[in-house]
């Protein structure tokens, strides 16, 4: 939660890093989404399941456009990736994106496609499919990080230490 929490911060902090955050997850998941979101962690969804995603991104009329797990080397949860995949479906989302370790990337993004076999799946690329219309990928907290050193060293210059601390921490977890 403590990186998901100063993800969130910085994207909240900086309309820059958010921008930039944002239109990543736009090219990761191949949907096309509003500039920036507004970011929010650990919101329950209403159904049964209780699903609490770590991250949501929410478009300009606060409609869930994004769900966000950030996974380190804890297990999947019984609501991931299906219980996810159907609030979004539910709600007209765009997309569920899985952040991690790059040594735990393959693993986990082969699991993740195996609890979604028996879904309407199509792929669009190594990285990323829709199923039942909702887009799904997974990509690492070193692209994240890097991409936010990037933006902070042009136009984020202030953040470049909460960034570093964010790094940080990601590479003690690792």
């Amino acid at each position: 939660d403590i990186a998901t929490y100063s993800l969130q911060y910085l994207l909240v902090q900086s309309n820059e890093l958010n921008r930039a955050f944002t239109k990543r997850v736009s090219e990761v998941l191949h949907v096309e989404i509003e500039d920036t979101l507004q970011y929010v962690c650990q919101v329950t969804g209403k159904g049964e399941e209780l699903e609490r995603p770590d991250m949501a991104g929410l478009d300009s009329a606060g409609k869930e456009a994004i769900l966000f797990e950030m996974k380190f080397y804890a297990t999947l949860t019984a609501n991931q990736p299906n219980t996810y995949l159907d609030r979004l479906v539910e709600s007209e989302g765009k997309g569920l994106l899985f952040v991690c370790p790059a040594a735990r990337q393959t693993n986990l993004w082969a699991k993740l496609n195996e609890l979604c076999e028996e879904r309407n799946i199509e792929v669009i690329d190594e990285h990323c499919i829709k199923v039942d219309g909702v887009n799904m990928a997974i990509i690492t907290w070193t692209e994240i990080i890097e991409l936010l050193k990037q933006v902070a060293a042009s136009v984020a210059i202030s953040f470049s230490s909460d960034i570093a601390q964010l790094e940080g921490y990601c590479a003690q977890l690792d």
